[in-house]
């Protein structure tokens, strides 16, 4: 039963005794607390995770812009990564042959908005709105 808690939202009452625990009080309460710490924390570990990668997805993104080649010139790895920039969750996975990557790059291009990565701290304090410059350059792109 203690393996089920890891999943419930709410613990009451109920889930309390089922799991042996039977005395109620302050010690319930730094236990709920301490595991509501550790959620967060691991949410926002898992937010600065996908930050970092979303970052350095962008400057190889903005690297192989510079260079201006059409697509078709592009090698293996240079068109895995613009094909990464522009999925998203739900996409299917990434093509393995070369035609179909452009095809999907092509595809994803015209129905996709990229938005530059928020860090996770500035996405809280002012709900995910980010003008810097940073903005700028992606216009360009």
């Amino acid at each position: 039963m203690k393996e089920n808690l890891k999943s419930v939202k709410r613990y009451t009452a109920g889930l309390h005794i089922a799991t042996g625990n039977h005395p109620l009080g302050p010690a319930i309460i730094d236990w709920w607390t301490a595991k509501q710490e550790k959620d967060n924390h691991k949410a926002a570990a898992k937010a600065q995770k996908t930050y970092e990668r979303d970052t350095e997805l962008l400057g190889k993104v903005r690297a192989i812009c510079q260079v201006n080649k059409p697509p078709h010139l592009w090698n293996m790895n240079e068109l895995k990564i613009m094909v990464m920039w522009y999925m998203r969750e739900g996409d299917a996975a990434l093509p393995t042959k070369k035609d179909l990557l452009i095809v999907r790059y092509e595809e994803a291009k015209e129905h996709s908005e990229c938005s530059l990565p928020v860090p996770p701290a500035a996405a809280k304090n002012d709900g995910g709105d980010s003008s810097s410059e940073e903005d700028n350059d992606t216009e360009a792109m």
